[in-house]
């Protein structure tokens, strides 16, 4: 009973870490060499604006690639300016 209440939360969690990693790659590895940050600091700090961009994709039911751009700077600011 409770694990089916669950569920759906862990998935979005487990989406939400995936999502954190892809764009570590892209973000950090591709772009920079990070030194003294090991994959795991990187996903924690990564995990919450991932979770952010992924809320506002829902929540604005992001269909095209205009708002997609918009839902992507809220991302950067979270990431970035906080």
């Amino acid at each position: 009973m409770i694990a089916q209440r669950l569920r759906p939360a862990l998935g979005r969690l487990a989406f939400a870490l995936l999502s954190a990693a892809v764009l570590i790659v892209f973000s950090e590895k591709l772009f920079w060499y990070v030194t003294g940050y090991s994959v795991l600091d990187l996903l924690l700090g990564y995990f919450f604006p991932a979770f952010v961009l992924l809320w506002v994709v829902d929540f604005f039911r992001v269909r095209r690639l205009a708002p997609l751009f918009l839902a992507a700077a809220v991302f950067g600011f979270v990431a970035e300016g906080c």
